[in-house]
């Protein structure tokens, strides 16, 4: 298991992505985004999960980019 941040294209995604994953019953935060990140609609959700969920994840509406989050960074993940 990895944490990861979910950046969104706009609020709806972050409300649809809540949804989903209270539906599938993973726990998650919604969270500020870092500065350094600096794009989407200012919100994203930390969640921890395998690599294997990620293209599931990838593919929920409005989900702009997935940033693996490492010691003191955070690392795009590539689109598979």
């Amino acid at each position: 298991m990895n944490d990861y941040l979910i950046l969104f294209e706009n609020m709806l995604g972050v409300v649809a992505m809540r949804k989903h994953l209270t539906a599938a019953g993973q726990p998650f935060t919604v969270t500020d985004i870092p500065p350094s990140l600096g794009k989407a609609c200012g919100l994203g959700i930390w969640l921890s999960v395998s690599d294997d969920r990620l293209p599931a994840l990838r593919g929920c509406p409005q989900v702009s980019e997935i940033y693996r989050c490492e010691a003191e960074d955070y690392v795009l993940t590539v689109a598979q």
